[in-house]
């Protein structure tokens, strides 16, 4: 803003200064609603309208319209006016908004001397701090050199017990009443620690950033009264900001407000490590909405026990008492075990969970009872598809954690199990785990971690293809989401949003929900997720026939998998790909990349995906004319299908067994294999394998010669397709009924069918039959043009009779 301090009304608006007051008192205001306010007041001759105004606030971010309106409705509370009102900023309907109130410069006062805070050592007379000089890498030490006793000499470990002594009577000093709040109920606070700021330029302390962050977090999450938000979502965060400190200033306060939206935080820590000489100093700020930031300084030579210092600086603030949770320990009574802890979590924050193995294990071996490092390796084995590592380490986790009562250890420990059960296909197990879960979070009131569970219970509905039930699932999530203070809703609501309507075949509308979570992943820095999405989008474009933008998708997502060491989504991405390939009729490459994928499913006890990636061999093997290999890859997925209880699955696999039968001309074995099938679907409400079925059934018919028996039971199938709205199985009904109508000769009764798959998303097959109705109909010029408009969609599909056709249409009338 090129203007000074500015009055109108009862207020003045100080841009140097970032700051509002209003009949003489300073108003507190978020960043954003301040530079809001500030571009409207700049601008006042004029309406700013909604896309400008977005743009200057959240310079390169995607935002919601929501967001703006809340941001103005804020700015209007903090100068006294309203939606009603209107005195000073007013909506203009249709364009945007105006500064409307008179506006005149104001004098500057004399600048006010901040107070220095007692013991924040590294601040200075402004309040401000010195600026990062280390870089942020990690530990610089090989993955192999996990820490053991005789290391205790080197680097951090060397003070060893009079250091332990001399951080046993660090200083703390802190603001006291004015500040503190009165908690009210459970999770009363919600704090988010940022990565630990290292000015000692030392290649020895990488892991501090993270590893203290990580540390810091489990031991303020010991107390009932606070939730934490995780430690992979803030440093998603902090990442995607750039954001590299300092204590206090705009850069934190605009990370605070993102952390306050996106995750519900009504805290933010922020430490910065001063190791720069003996004894070291750990400098803290407490930031919470519309107050000023409490300070502090600990001073000692042990890292853990600083940040043991801090985190009973942050209990004192909040809860009014400055002693740490008795009842247990985080990690260990070990500073030695401690930093071998904050060393692994550092690590596993990074992705590099081989790496962090080693460390939770040299804990594991001295004090074999601790939680916090079994929980952590548990996660990390599961990650790298170790499962039959993980799912017993966990077992015994909720054994002992149920013994002891319900706790937050217990519920996150039956979360981790049950997402392990689902993925290795143990469906029904992974039921009563996450519903056990739930009754533990609830009664807990931790409302993030409700919403969590709730979610993955949808998920556990949706693979059971039971999609009303994981809806009101998901509805359930969004419920207690809200309730954490989530103005912003995770990506994976719109993730598994967007899987349910492509799962029914709603494609555009899984499209909007597809983008949505792409760029809530991309703003938190989630690549993991982002992966994910990238290959639900590939899907989508596969759907719809967009060959070459499905294998781009899924090629991001396997190059971002890649980079992570995310070995079951290499897997999974491979699988795709085969699908791909095999839409392009590219037989050979689907049955190497399925290959791929079976190889590395089989590797990581990823059984659902063995069992698809085996299903696609048998696809490609029946399109190379392998009847036999293709046969015995079919009935090893169904079995494999069945094993883990996934009928439907089970079910469709049985459907490919008879489509073989199909092309060896035994339609009626055919026939009776999809009647058999179709009953067992309707009684178990299987609509995906029910419609399969009776497509199937329409296809033994005419396999037989019996066209109308076939169109009887295309038209039945088409009914019960629009039924369910299952979108992408109605455009291939719809093809083969206009083609079967079109070999009769009968245009009047294709032609509805034909501008029905006109009303849907063209994609190759639709827009070969449309072409080849308008040719049946004499518009030789209309019938090129769509096919015209095929062949761009197909790409590499596009064969040489397809261009055959082209040309004949292209000739001339018929």
């Amino acid at each position: 803003m090129s203007e000074g301090r500015q009055a109108f009304g009862s207020c003045v608006l100080d841009p140097q200064r970032r700051e509002l007051s209003r009949d003489g008192r300073v108003v507190a205001l978020q960043s954003r609603v301040f530079d809001l306010l500030s571009y409207l007041l700049e601008h006042r001759e004029r309406v700013v309208g909604k896309d400008e105004l977005m743009d200057a606030v959240w310079p390169g971010r995607v935002i919601t319209e929501a967001a703006l309106t809340r941001a103005v409705m804020k700015a209007r509370k903090a100068v006294g006016d309203d939606a009603t009102r209107q005195d000073i900023i007013r909506t203009v309907h249709g364009h945007g908004y105006r500064f409307v109130a008179d506006a005149r410069a104001s004098v500057d006062p004399e600048p006010d001397v901040p107070a220095r805070t007692p013991g924040a050592e590294a601040l200075d007379a402004s309040g401000a701090t010195r600026q990062r000089a280390a870089s942020e890498t990690g530990p610089s030490e090989p993955a192999a050199a996990a820490p053991t006793r005789a290391h205790r000499k080197e680097g951090p470990w060397r003070w060893g017990l009079p250091a332990l002594l001399l951080s046993m009577l660090a200083l703390l000093v802190w603001a006291w009443a004015p500040w503190r709040s009165e908690v009210t109920a459970h999770g009363a606070f919600r704090l988010a620690v940022l990565p630990v700021l290292d000015h000692s330029e030392s290649p020895d302390l990488g892991w501090m950033r993270l590893g203290l962050m990580s540390f810091v977090n489990g031991m303020l999450a010991e107390a009932p009264e606070i939730a934490t938000v995780g430690d992979a979502n803030v440093l998603n965060l902090a990442e995607r900001e750039d954001w590299r400190g300092p204590l206090q200033g705009a850069p934190t306060q605009r990370l605070s407000e993102e952390l306050q939206a996106v995750h519900g935080a009504s805290h933010v820590l922020v430490m910065e490590l001063a190791a720069d000489g003996a004894p070291w100093r750990m400098n803290w700020a407490l930031h919470a909405d519309s107050e000023r930031p409490r300070l502090g300084t600990m001073v000692g030579d042990d890292a853990t026990e600083l940040a043991r210092g801090v985190v009973q600086a942050v209990y004192g603030e909040l809860l009014g008492r400055s002693h740490l949770a008795t009842d247990v320990d985080i990690v260990s009574a070990d500073p030695f075990h401690n930093e071998a802890y904050s060393r692994g979590m550092a690590l596993s924050l990074e992705g590099r969970c081989a790496d962090a193995e080693g460390y939770f294990r040299v804990i594991m071996d001295a004090e074999p009872r601790l939680f916090a490092p079994r929980h952590a390796l548990a996660d990390c084995l599961r990650i790298l598809g170790r499962n039959d590592e993980a799912e017993p380490l966990l077992r015994v986790l909720v054994d002992e954690q149920r013994a002891a009562g319900p706790s937050r250890n217990l519920a996150e420990s039956l979360l981790t199990l049950g997402i392990l059960l689902n993925r290795t296909g143990e469906v029904e197990g992974a039921g009563p785990v996450l519903e056990e879960a739930l009754a533990v979070a609830q009664a807990l009131d931790e409302h993030d971690l409700e919403g969590a569970v709730l979610h993955n219970l949808a998920i556990l509905s949706e693979d059971r293809n039971d999609w009303a039930g994981s809806e009101a699932l998901l509805d359930r999530a969004v419920l207690a989401y809200r309730r954490a203070g989530h103005e912003v809703l995770p990506g994976e609501v719109h993730s598994l949003r967007a899987n349910l309507a492509m799962d029914q075949g709603r494609l555009a509308e899984g499209n909007d929900h597809l983008e949505h979570a792409v760029a809530a992943f991309r703003a938190l820095g989630d690549r993991r997720n982002e992966a994910m999405m990238l290959n639900n989008l590939g899907y989508q474009r596969r759907e719809q026939g967009r060959l070459d933008e499905a294998e781009q998708f899924h090629r991001q997502s396997l190059a971002i998998r890649e980079d992570i060491g995310d070995r079951v989504g290499v897997g999974r991405i491979h699988g795709m790909i085969a699908a791909v390939q095999a839409a392009r009729g590219d037989a050979e490459g689907a049955l190497a990349s399925a290959a791929i994928a079976r190889d590395i499913a089989a590797d990581t006890g990823d059984k659902l995906f063995e069992a698809i990636a085996l299903a696609r061999i048998g696809s490609a093997q029946r399109s190379l004319g392998d009847a036999e290999a293709s046969r015995a890859a079919y009935q090893e997925s169904r079995a494999m299908f069945s094993a883990i209880d996934d009928e439907m699955r089970a079910l469709q696999v049985e459907l490919r067994l008879a489509e073989l039968d199909l092309d060896a001309g035994d339609a009626d074995r055919a026939a009776e294999t999809a009647a058999r099938v179709l009953g067992r679907a309707r009684s178990r409400k299987l609509a995906q394998a029910e419609l399969d079925a009776m497509e199937l059934l329409g296809d033994a018919a005419l396999a037989a010669g019996e066209t109308e028996q076939a169109a009887l039971e295309w038209d039945a199938a088409l009914d019960r397709v629009r039924e369910t709205g299952w979108v992408a199985k109605e455009e291939g009904l719809l093809c083969k009924l206009a083609n079967l109508h079109l070999d009769a000769g009968d245009l009047s009764a294709a032609e509805p069918l034909v501008g029905a798959l006109a009303a849907l998303d063209a994609t190759p097959a639709s827009l070969g039959v449309r072409a080849r109705h308008a040719w049946s109909s004499g518009d030789a010029a209309i019938a090129a043009g769509l096919l015209e408009q095929a062949r761009d969609l197909a790409g590499p599909a596009w064969s040489a009779e397809d261009q055959a056709m082209l040309e004949r249409y292209r000739g001339g009338s018929p």
